[in-house]
């Protein structure tokens, strides 16, 4: 099954009229995304991972990934695409803030 972009935004958008958190939603669905990796990828903490992320929702989705692959042992390296002031959203902050504190998780930043 797959789903638009605007879609998405929409499920979003009616659950976090319904009461859920956006925080939960980008934790879920980074959570999820990274079981997937894990049926597909073996050996998980021998593994050095790039994750690019933008400044937006999917990019929190990302950083979420990052700390997860990182506590399943994976070296971690995300590399945001344009500055730390430029991330848009809450959520994408707060995870960007538990990162900075992560030594396993390497975060570097461009202009694009």
């Amino acid at each position: 099954m797959e789903i638009t972009v605007d879609q998405m935004y929409n499920i979003e958008n009616k659950g976090h009229d319904m009461g859920f958190l956006k925080k939960f939603m980008m934790e879920n669905a980074g959570a999820a995304a990274v079981r997937r990796l894990l049926e597909k990828i073996n050996n998980i903490e021998s593994k050095q991972i790039l994750i690019f992320v933008g400044s937006g929702n999917n990019g929190g989705d990302g950083l979420v990934m990052a700390r997860h692959l990182a506590g399943y042992g994976a070296k971690v390296d995300v590399m945001l695409l344009g500055n730390r002031e430029k991330i848009k959203t809450e959520e994408s902050n707060w995870n960007w803030s538990i990162l900075e504190k992560m030594p396993s998780v390497k975060l570097h930043t461009g202009d694009t």
